[in-house]
């Protein structure tokens, strides 16, 4: 009859997982966070660059009647940005 093997105390020390689990979350936050500044900054390019330019037709010396610092658009951004922030952390995870 063969003996089983229990195997090591700890295959990996406590400090070990630790680090592990808190390298995978910090890069996670990171990229969350960039992915979030990118949903900004795309907003900010739709709004200052591409709606104003369709509404003038290119004029430049007309004014803009889109801004980006708009209540509404600052609200679109937040909420934007937190749901990207959702989505990418919990696709990441575990």
């Amino acid at each position: 009859m063969a003996r089983r093997k229990i195997g090591p105390a700890y295959e990996r020390s406590p400090f070990e997982r630790l680090a592990e689990w808190a390298n995978r979350n910090l890069l996670i936050l990171i990229s969350a966070v960039c992915v979030s500044t990118v949903f900004w900054f795309c907003v900010n390019w739709t709004i200052d660059g591409l709606m104003n330019f369709l509404a003038t037709g290119g004029d430049a010396a007309q004014e803009k009647p889109y801004s980006s610092d708009d209540p509404m658009w600052i609200i679109v951004k937040l909420v934007g940005s937190l749901l990207c922030m959702v989505i990418v952390v919990k696709s990441r995870s575990k």
